[in-house]
């Protein structure tokens, strides 16, 4: 970004404020009353959010804040048979700080879910920047043994969902063991999205 010097007595035009100086400056402003052209690299502190935000020439980012976690009606599905939660229960919570996701949750299998064929795959609640590059980590609890309290390592399957492996594998009806009601599979990684 060039520089422009101000020589003493020169007034400053409509184009260098925006040209130059809000490139340089916080605007403060609300969610409703942001900037109408931005330029890209412009910061915003938005006081009915509490958000600091950039515009990447695209859309404004989340660069810090108090942002609160959303809940994510995730999808719970398999490659060959869906399962069914049936009375069990999934929650899912997210967080988007600019390009960065964090995404936790848990289902919790009631005693009329049905487990499916094939490995278990949930969905993301932000598009991902591509597959196989966002990694983390959860864990498969056996109710009924506590010795079948098993990690299991999360990955980013397409841009849109995430697949589990156990020791043994794929994540599934059987793999990391047999589940049953009140058994339980969390999740809480970080990723990039597109």
């Amino acid at each position: 970004m060039a520089f422009k010097t101000f020589t003493v007595g020169e007034i400053a035009t409509a184009s260098d404020v925006n040209t130059y100086l809000m490139k340089q400056a916080v605007i403060v402003c609300t969610s409703g009353t942001r900037p109408s052209s931005p330029v890209e690299g412009m910061v915003i502190y938005e006081t009915d959010t509490d958000n600091l935000k950039v515009w990447d020439g695209a859309a404004w980012q989340t660069i810090a804040g108090p942002a609160a976690w959303s809940t994510f009606a995730t999808t719970w599905t398999a490659v060959t048979t869906n399962p069914t939660i049936g009375n069990g229960t999934i929650t899912a919570r997210y967080r988007q700080e600019g390009k960065t996701v964090h995404y936790a949750g848990r289902i919790l299998m009631g005693s009329t879910t049905t487990y499916g064929t094939g490995t278990w795959i949930i969905d993301l609640p932000v598009t991902a920047v591509g597959s196989t590059l966002g990694v983390g980590a959860g864990q498969a609890n056996d109710s009924s043994t506590v010795a079948n309290r098993k990690p299991v390592v999360i990955r980013i399957n397409t841009s849109t969902t995430m697949v589990f492996f156990g020791d043994t594998g794929n994540v599934d009806a059987t793999n990391p063991f047999t589940w049953a009601d009140t058994d339980a599979l969390y999740w809480m990684f970080t990723y990039e999205s597109a």
